[in-house]
């Protein structure tokens, strides 16, 4: 579940292509992209109501998706789509009976300005996090800070991602795009 990527920009885009990959090559691979969503147009997270009612379709689109699951299927999702599927492990775990693995490349509470919001975004992490059969972490402070908000070690897998990045990704982060200065 998740956005497929359309052009390698960047490590995690990478990171996610090849594990797309591997997926196709070595199982039944059936992706849901989140832009199927009809009822839905992308937003930045802030906490505005278009926001929270785009997580709320998006969850009830993925949910919906998940009639389908069977037991013998593993539910894989990136811990950035945390706030577009935060109900979606919790049914493929305890309704749907599937195996979840839940991605986690990075933490974003920290970006938010208000207290209470990065509480908030740490609550919807850890209730996202809680019914995965096994985390993949892409970092050591990544799974760290994952264990710092109450999920068990044992569940936490460290698989460190590539670090080559295709040669034309660096035009993206180019002077032109305004992001570097």
């Amino acid at each position: 579940i998740g956005t497929k990527v359309k052009k390698i920009r960047s490590g995690g885009d990478k990171y996610l292509s090849e594990v797309l990959q591997s997926l196709r090559q070595n199982c039944d691979l059936e992706f849901w992209d989140v832009s199927e969503c009809k009822l839905a147009k992308e937003v930045r997270f802030r906490v505005t109501l278009r926001a929270i009612s785009y997580a709320i379709k998006t969850n009830l689109w993925a949910i919906n998706k998940l009639k389908s699951a069977q037991r013998e299927d593993v539910i894989l999702i990136n811990s950035y789509y945390k706030q577009q599927f935060v109900l979606v492990p919790l049914i493929a775990k305890y309704i749907k009976r599937c195996k979840t693995i839940l991605s986690v490349n990075a933490f974003y509470d920290h970006s938010r300005k208000n207290t209470l919001l990065r509480i908030i975004d740490r609550i919807i992490m850890r209730l996202f996090l809680l019914p995965a059969d096994r985390i993949i972490a892409n970092s050591k402070p990544t799974k760290e800070k994952i264990e710092k908000i109450g999920i068990n070690s044992k569940k936490i897998k460290l698989i460190y991602p590539r670090l080559d990045l295709p040669s034309d990704s660096l035009d993206f982060y180019s002077k032109d795009n305004g992001i570097f200065h």
